[in-house]
């Protein structure tokens, strides 16, 4: 579905853009690409590439509590996810 696969990349673009010095997130998701756009006197790749291991394990460890609590609304979700990722932002 367009709108669910829409949403997602959305979310995907909101949660890279929290780290400090992006500015830019472009999800393609029918060939899996992620182009980002960021200043470079306030983040480098490497810690880009470090908060998508953050963001990724993050969402795998809130997925088995959201799974094992019973919850399904993707609004709670997501604003648990937001929340967690804030508390996890490096300094960059």
């Amino acid at each position: 579905c367009k709108d669910l696969e829409f949403k997602r990349t959305e979310k995907v673009e909101d949660v890279l853009k929290l780290l400090p010095g992006v500015h830019t997130v472009r999800v393609n998701a029918r060939i899996g690409t992620v182009l980002v756009l960021y200043d470079s006197t306030m983040c480098t790749a490497r810690q880009i590439l470090r908060w998508v291991d953050i963001v990724v394990d993050t969402g795998i460890e809130i997925a088995h509590e959201m799974e094992d609590a019973g919850i399904k609304d993707e609004t709670v979700i997501a604003h648990v996810v937001r929340q967690r990722l804030i508390l996890r932002l490096p300094q960059c």
